[in-house]
């Protein structure tokens, strides 16, 4: 009697990556009105460069909180996908001399460009409201530099002696400063190391300082009387 013979195994079929802008628009909707609401309860870090284009990013802690709230026929990463590419590449868009040649140039995105252009003008209406399409704004108006990215670089202790001889510890934040012109022109800096080129701002500075945190305190202080100024806030 011969051998049985095992039935040939099927290969699995190759799971189909997800591109932003493939989604119905009803989960891009479901997707939008969520983002809406986040953004509203301070659940997501949103960031302007200095050519006005925005950045959303969901924070951490979404991962457990997109547990219910992920549309159906959607992952978690699908929506972070999403809101990472779509979302801020459809607001930006709004704002650019031609938008549908603007949104052409962005391969991250897949779908009807006509579809993508009416999700662009839901997208800026919910999600861009009164102070923020002032500050989109600012960026396309002002001569002067814009507020700067700030990271903080390290955090150090310096070992000091004062003039009576005591030796002092003080910490420090060591901050980098970086500050852009909107209506500078670019160019190319070029590193001969490298050797390896970038495409910057002539104008644009980068600062470091190192700050005690009651200079931090001292600046939050000052920043906030500017404020109140502005807002007529006492």
């Amino acid at each position: 009697m011969g051998k049985e013979q095992k039935a040939a195994e099927k290969p699995k079929a190759e799971e189909k990556k997800f591109f932003a802008g493939e989604e119905t628009n009803e989960q891009f909707d479901a997707v939008l009105s969520r983002l809406s609401e986040w953004i509203k309860a301070d659940l997501v870090n949103l960031e302007i460069d200095a050519d006005g284009d925005i950045r959303f990013e969901l924070r951490s802690e979404m991962a457990e909180l997109l547990g219910g709230e992920v549309p159906t026929g959607l992952t978690h990463s699908d929506v972070q996908e999403i809101v990472r590419k779509e979302m801020t590449t459809l607001v930006s868009a709004r704002l650019k001399s031609d938008t549908r040649e603007w949104l052409e140039l962005q391969k991250q995105l897949h779908g009807n460009m006509d579809a993508m252009l009416e999700r662009s003008k839901k997208a800026f209406s919910l999600l861009v409201d009164k102070s923020l399409k002032e500050r989109l704004l600012l960026r396309k108006a002002t001569p002067a530099y814009v507020s700067p990215s700030i990271r903080q670089v390290v955090m150090t202790t310096y070992h000091v002696e004062s003039g009576e001889g005591e030796k002092v510890d003080v910490p420090v934040a060591c901050l980098e400063f970086e500050f852009a012109k909107p209506q500078s022109g670019y160019a190319f800096e070029v590193n001969l190391r490298g050797p390896s080129f970038r495409i910057g701002r002539k104008d644009d500075v980068r600062v470091t300082a190192d700050l005690h945190k009651d200079d931090i305190d001292d600046l939050i202080k000052k920043l906030e009387k500017i404020r109140g100024e502005m807002t007529g806030e006492k």
